[in-house]
């Protein structure tokens, strides 16, 4: 209750166990755990410190418990009048988990890149053959679920050709948007990005092209825009 825990290399920790015991300075569970043991014995029970680990996380199996260098430990076992040994931690319960707590998420996160790494750098042999077996089976897996839902396997057939279908309709040019291209070709034009059809007649050069080649372009530009826009007739 009187002494303050803090983890070694901060500012003012106790450089040694007195300065710890006096009160002058904070000092981690070996402190609190030593400091214990010498009253205790001072009393006449006999006791003995402990180190070990105080282990808060599972492992992603649920099986068995993680520990850390971080959750390195000391506490105190008492020797009971039946020689059984009881547990007392001195260290007080909040500050022996702050450092897990404060770095909770951050080491989760690294746990699991840890993992990540071991399953990249083990993969040997084994796993090797494994997932190649996987991958063989494959095919085998698949053509069974179709046979058994052959007609859901059919349904999603029909579905894809369906949109397939569509969109080539969509992407199937006008015949008097085939005629214009090959017209603008055939004067060595082009439609440009965002041209109209009489944005491109306007760039049309006379001189650069023949009274033949432009008379075909007017007339593919006229039947265009009468199939897309319904206009009228186009001037030169």
């Amino acid at each position: 209750r009187h002494r303050r825990y803090q983890l070694p290399g901060g500012p003012g920790f106790a450089r040694n166990l007195e300065e710890f015991v006096l009160g002058t300075a904070p000092g981690h569970c070996e402190y609190f755990a030593t400091t214990l043991a010498l009253l205790l014995r001072l009393q006449g029970t006999p006791c003995r410190v402990v180190g070990g680990y105080l282990a808060q996380e599972w492992d992603p199996d649920g099986a068995s418990m993680v520990a850390r260098a971080r959750d390195a430990h000391a506490w105190v076992e008492v020797l009971l009048p039946d020689g059984a040994w009881c547990t007392v931690d001195p260290t007080p319960p909040a500050d022996a988990g702050a450092q897990a707590a404060a770095t909770g998420a951050w080491d989760r996160a690294r746990a699991a890149l840890q993992r990540l790494w071991a399953a990249v750098v083990g993969f040997d042999a084994q796993q090797r053959a494994a997932l190649l077996g996987d991958l063989g089976a494959l095919p085998g897996r698949a053509l069974a679920a179709l046979v058994r839902h052959a007609w859901l396997a059919g349904t999603a057939l029909a579905v894809v050709l369906l949109l397939l279908l569509r969109r080539a309709r969509r992407r199937q040019c006008l015949p008097e948007v085939v005629d214009l291209r090959r017209a603008a070709r055939a004067a060595g034009l082009a439609l440009r990005p965002g041209e109209t059809v009489r944005e491109l007649l306007a760039r049309a050069d006379p001189a650069a092209i023949t009274e033949q080649h432009f008379a075909a372009l007017a007339a593919a530009a006229e039947r265009h825009e009468a199939a897309r826009y319904a206009r009228g007739p186009l001037a030169r």
